[in-house]
């Protein structure tokens, strides 16, 4: 590995690590709200985490907003998973007294929705950087990278989400979110192999 790929994979790594760092913080924080508030039901411990992953989202489009000639300036590519986001609260909000009936957390599945949505387009933004690169294997290590990203943070969530709740965890909510999650995957991996036609046509 060149000096060049070392330094993106500790420059990655050293993104995750402050996502992770960051999402368990406020997750801390909300923890710690939520029993200063007696709230009955848990509020503080997914607004704050939701809260965060949006900024980190903000900061991802302004920052590739900024540079020009990159194929991150267009926002073409990212709609298929916006689009995705939108669909799938829209049912959420339109389902939601159903779910409750099933003993469904829906809050639960937004709060999942909003974050593979920030997985994603995290993810994105790693292959297409790599894209740019001549060497097809800064490619293959990006894909390689954002997979196992994705694949920590999605397990210390679900951890983190079953130890803040206790015994009270919401089953059928979490069997769900997997379920989003592989839909999220196969968008984001359609969008990178009609990026990738484009590339090489």
């Amino acid at each position: 590995m060149n000096k060049k790929g070392q330094s993106d994979l500790w420059r990655y790594a050293g993104m995750t690590m402050q996502l992770l760092a960051g999402i368990g913080l406020f997750l801390f924080l909300g923890l710690k709200t939520d029993e200063w508030l007696k709230l009955k039901t848990p509020t503080a411990v997914w607004v704050l985490p939701l809260l965060f992953i949006l900024a980190v989202i903000i900061r991802i489009v302004r920052d590739t907003g900024k540079k020009t000639n990159c194929m991150f300036e267009n926002s073409k590519p990212f709609r298929p998973l916006i689009f995705l986001f939108v669909f799938i609260n829209a049912l959420l909000l339109l389902f939601m007294n159903f779910l409750l009936k099933k003993e469904t957390d829906p809050y639960l599945i937004l709060g999942a929705n909003l974050f593979f949505l920030a997985l994603s387009l995290f993810s994105m933004r790693l292959q297409m950087n790599a894209m740019k690169n001549p060497n097809p294997n800064v490619f293959v290590r990006s894909v390689m990278s954002s997979m196992l990203i994705k694949m920590v943070v999605c397990i210390a969530a679900v951890i983190t989400y079953v130890y803040a709740n206790g015994g009270q965890y919401n089953k059928k909510g979490i069997f769900i979110s997997l379920v989003l999650y592989l839909f999220y995957l196969a968008v984001e991996v359609y969008s990178m192999m009609k990026l990738n036609r484009k590339k090489n046509a």
